[in-house]
């Protein structure tokens, strides 16, 4: 049985204010270190080749400020990079950014006064100046970084949006939806696994979700 260790410093939060005509970003940032190197701080007490997590942040801050991109997926990428050319005991690392909504404000324009109650108004503009926090859907980003010879790799990543909630109010589904439902699991389910591969037409699809299996991780 192999061991996994890590450690790091999660939800550190950055906001990158620009100034006039510089789109605001702001974004929930973890990073996760992984390898051999540091297991002398569990097994000895020797912290040598651990970073520390306050360093970490710090190093957060450090980079949202140099950060002249304007997505999670971009900063992720420019952080991995930046933290293993400056951690030479980091030996693998993973980056996650979830984005902290930053949404115009909008106010309404007036048209004037008129002899009217309550007068009318014009349309709704965007400020430049005040944002909105809170849209609960919002984009995020992950990438995982190692050492190979000389060169720092992205050697997995993902991305998407999260929290997203839609609701369709007229017509139908613009997609086929199929379910397939099983009961034998207490039994082994091989009633199923025949099924799956003698009609395998039936089941033809673009995407797949499964439910009621093994939970991967906590989230």
């Amino acid at each position: 049985m192999s061991t996994v260790i890590s450690y790091g410093k999660s939800h550190v939060v950055f906001f990158r204010l620009g100034g006039d005509g510089v789109a605001p970003l702001a974004a929930a940032v973890d990073v996760d270190v992984f390898g051999e190197r540091f297991i002398s701080a569990y097994t000895k007490g020797d912290n040598r080749e651990v970073v520390a997590t306050d360093t970490m942040k710090n190093f957060v801050y450090a980079t949202a400020a140099d950060f002249e991109g304007g997505s999670p997926d971009e900063y992720v990428l420019f952080l991995g990079q930046r933290l293993l050319r400056t951690y030479p005991q980091m030996e693998r690392i993973r980056v996650t950014a979830h984005e902290v909504p930053l949404d115009p404000a909008h106010h309404i324009t007036p048209l004037g006064r008129t002899g009217h109650s309550p007068r009318p108004v014009g349309p709704r503009d965007e400020s430049d100046v005040v944002f909105r926090l809170t849209r609960g859907d919002v984009s995020m980003s992950e990438a995982d970084f190692e050492r190979r010879a000389d060169a720092i790799v992205a050697t997995a990543g993902r991305s998407g949006i999260e929290g997203m909630r839609l609701l369709k109010t007229t017509g139908k589904l613009p997609v086929n939806v199929k379910f397939l439902l099983e009961g034998e699991e207490e039994t082994g389910g091989e009633h199923i696994e025949q099924y799956v591969k003698t009609g395998p037409f039936r089941l033809r699809a673009n995407a797949a979700v499964i439910c009621d299996t093994e939970m991967f991780a906590p989230e």
